[in-house]
């Protein structure tokens, strides 16, 4: 099965990206097959892999996959080969796509438009293990295009309280409308893997992070909806730590020309994070797909079904 996997927080600089970036890679280690979708239309994680000056003027990336889907006139899906030969593809943003978003030049009055693309277009999708998007830092257009498309749901942050707090909006805010839509609909709720620690320090210690997750998890359960489609332990052991290279990322492709490997290479504790990380979520996916048959069974005994 094809997993679609959304990540967002409703706060800037929580490492959405990064995190994209980095699973995207080391999913492609472990041999699956990966496209990438950036909805931002900031290109953030699109400049990880393409140089900044080639996303100026996009005419094939992920806003004509929402309104064409794929082909002639919709995206074009680019291969991103590593010097390892670990390979993705992927469907970027353009920085132009900001101003056809504010001049109305696409479909603004459907959140469901990705949803639909991906039913149109599953021929293309089902040969991928995952797909990845990328969100914006505001529930705008794009980035509820991103959440009503999903399977899953990743939410990044790190220890900072507005990072923190951009979750909250997601999980109070943003989320339980996407529930309930998608309750109504063929594939269900999307799940809520968890929450990724990125860019944080490790001067912080055990205690303290257990704290922050206590409180947040807390919050969730506050809101049932959310809860109800929430991963049992909120936080995943795998963690992001501080790495000025890694903070270079989105510069490299036309400056430092480092390439994303190479990073995770020169530092083993960030390629080690990244693949206990890639591990973690297929753990957590391959649990919750085990639930879904079980909730299944159980509901075609009781005569639900």
């Amino acid at each position: 099965m094809t997993s679609i996997i959304t990540v967002a927080n409703m706060k800037g600089g929580a490492g959405k990206s990064t995190v994209v970036a980095l699973l995207s890679y080391g999913l492609a280690k472990r041999g699956r097959k990966v496209l990438v979708i950036d909805l931002d239309p900031q290109s953030h994680l699109s400049s990880f892999f393409i140089p900044a000056t080639r996303l100026e003027e996009v005419n094939d990336g992920s806003l004509h996959l929402v309104r064409f889907g794929f082909g002639e006139v919709g995206a074009r899906i680019r291969e991103v080969l590593f010097s390892d030969g670990a390979k993705i593809h992927l469907v970027p943003s353009g920085l132009n796509y900001a101003e056809d978003l504010m001049i109305g030049q696409a479909p603004l009055s459907d959140p469901l438009m990705l949803y639909r693309q991906f039913e149109r277009n599953w021929s293309v999708l089902k040969i991928y293990d995952y797909v990845l998007i990328d969100t914006a830092p505001e529930p705008f257009l794009p980035t509820q295009w991103g959440l009503y498309a999903a399977d899953y749901i990743l939410m990044p942050t790190s220890l900072e309280e507005l990072s923190l707090l951009g979750i909250k909006m997601l999980a109070n805010k943003v989320l339980p409308r996407v529930i309930e839509i998608r309750e109504g609909m063929y594939k269900g709720a999307p799940w809520i893997l968890g929450t990724v620690l990125n860019n944080i320090s490790r001067r912080y210690k055990g205690d303290t992070i257990s704290k922050i997750e206590n409180s947040l998890n807390r919050f969730i359960k506050s809101v049932p909806s959310v809860s109800r489609y929430t991963y049992p332990e909120l936080f995943f052991e795998a963690r992001i730590y501080s790495n000025y290279y890694l903070s270079k990322l989105p510069h490299t492709p036309s400056k430092l020309r480092i390439p994303l490997d190479s990073v995770i290479r020169w530092y083993k504790d960030l390629g080690d994070s990244v693949m206990s990380l890639t591990s973690e979520v297929e753990s957590r996916i391959k649990v919750i797909e085990e639930q879904k048959i079980q909730d299944r069974l159980m509901a075609i005994r009781k005569g639900v079904l």
